[in-house]
């Protein structure tokens, strides 16, 4: 069985948020991080009691939702379970966060499309995340060489 990642769209990663606290003391930016960390966490429940078996995230780190090729979990139910944590998400709020992970998700798309997965499509519009699914991606030969010659921008877009 095939695994294949589906979003990451969570946790503001750690950088992220030092950043945006600008030049204040290492306690408020301590906590800034803290509170990302923990909104992380809240999301993750909110998706797993809407049927999505997701682990918390570790700190500095996005939430990551996996689906399995033939598995019960259709792409459907996953884009319900955001839709119904979306107040949770703690990129929800931050403009400057979504449109970087929306940047970083169009690199990933187009990474993908270079190597050889031609039908990858970009994040939808006002969304941001990757979506490795549908019979066409996930029974194509390129697929995984695909996602190896990708997994760094993947791995960016994990908080890693």
């Amino acid at each position: 069985m095939r695994l294949r990642t589906l979003g990451v769209l969570a946790a503001v990663p750690m950088a992220l948020a030092l950043a945006l606290t600008g030049c204040s003391n290492g306690d408020k930016n301590e906590d800034a991080a803290s509170e990302a960390d923990a909104q992380g966490v809240l999301y993750a429940q909110c998706l797993r009691e809407n049927g999505l078996d997701v682990e918390d995230p570790k700190p500095g780190e996005n939430v990551r939702i996996q689906l399995e090729a033939g598995g019960s979990v259709t792409k459907e139910k996953a884009q319900e379970a955001q839709a119904a944590c979306k107040d949770l998400n703690p990129s929800s709020d931050n403009p400057a966060a979504q449109q970087e992970m929306a940047e970083k998700s169009r690199k990933f798309s187009e990474c993908m499309r270079e190597n050889g997965v031609e039908s990858f499509q970009d994040p939808e519009p006002g969304k941001s995340g990757v979506l490795i699914g549908g019979s066409d991606i996930m029974n194509d030969p390129d697929l995984d060489a695909a996602q190896r010659a990708c997994q760094d921008l993947l791995t960016e877009m994990q908080g890693s």
